[in-house]
């Protein structure tokens, strides 16, 4: 029973407690059981929520505080006061550690349906979030799947942390560069004849800028087509040095939801430039130049 309350939602055992059906000793161990399941799998970044979890431990320490009152004084709480107490921990946990105590409360209430707890769930998640600070289990889980342990694998990080981009890039002299005061609609003939979707706007060799689809695709509901580039680029640019691995420009792009990064060398000259496209070509030549892939 007690391995099972790790695994999935553990709405059924919620509902167990709610009806005093688990002994103390259960009751007592179940919450160390969930949080190490739970903290495995969001820390790792695991497909797995934090609500279903949250309440589940919530609730079932709620039930062990009930059924030890319960034990030591059977005249003041009898059995029968322990789904309050099953209530009142799921309030008090999860209000404290998703940082929204008020809709917590309000939301688990009526749920229940059982407004007589309203006072003492409001002083419990009242004490939790105090004590929790501003702590929340959202903060910890990892940001992207390019920075999980468990989804490492779909991205082939291995093969990219052996290639610098410096490697790969797009040489400064063969990349199509635009000027500040360039005309926007410069932007949509480079589009249509080079097929490329992001360009570097330089000032001589200083990168101030890059101008992309999404940064011109205004425009084509009526815009000023006249209108300098230097006026809808995107200043300041995510960049990166031309010494750093695929795999760190990779988890840039995935974090940030870019397809171009230009690549800058000392005093920030742009030395190159780097998309997804010549990502996913660096790892195909690796693995064909390395017989990886091939069927034994």
């Amino acid at each position: 029973m007690i391995g099972l309350a790790g695994l999935g939602t553990g709405y059924g055992f919620v509902q167990l407690a709610l009806y005093s059906m688990l002994p103390l000793s259960v009751l007592l161990i179940i919450p160390f059981v969930k949080i190490l399941t739970t903290s495995l799998t969001i820390g790792s970044g695991g497909s797995g929520g934090v609500f279903a979890p949250g309440m589940m431990i919530g609730a079932v320490a709620g039930g062990a505080v009930g059924m030890v009152f319960h034990t030591v004084l059977p005249g003041m709480v009898p059995l029968d006061l322990v789904p309050g107490f099953v209530v009142v921990g799921m309030i008090a946990l999860f209000g404290a550690i998703s940082n929204a105590p008020i809709a917590v409360l309000i939301m688990v209430v009526e749920m229940t349906g059982n407004f007589s707890l309203f006072v003492p769930a409001m002083g419990a998640v009242g004490i939790a979030y105090v004590l929790a600070r501003e702590e929340t289990i959202f903060l910890e889980q990892v940001q992207s799947k390019a920075e999980s342990g468990a989804h490492r694998g779909e991205f082939e990080v291995d093969i990219l942390e052996a290639i610098l981009v410096g490697e790969v890039m797009v040489p400064a002299p063969s990349v199509i560069a635009l000027s500040p005061a360039d005309p926007c609609t410069k932007v949509f003939s480079l589009i249509s004849t080079t097929t490329h979707t992001g360009y570097p706007v330089l000032e001589g060799d200083r990168l101030v800028g890059i101008i992309t689809t999404r940064d011109v695709r205004e425009l084509l509901a009526g815009g000023d087509l006249s209108r300098p580039v230097g006026e809808r680029m995107t200043r300041a640019p995510l960049t990166i040095h031309e010494g750093r691995t695929l795999e760190e420009a990779l988890r840039v792009m995935i974090e940030h939801d870019i397809h171009h990064l230009p690549v800058v060398g000392e005093g920030e000259r742009m030395t190159g430039f780097l998309t997804r496209t010549d990502l996913m070509l660096a790892h195909t030549r690796f693995i064909a130049s390395s017989g990886r892939g091939r069927r034994k």
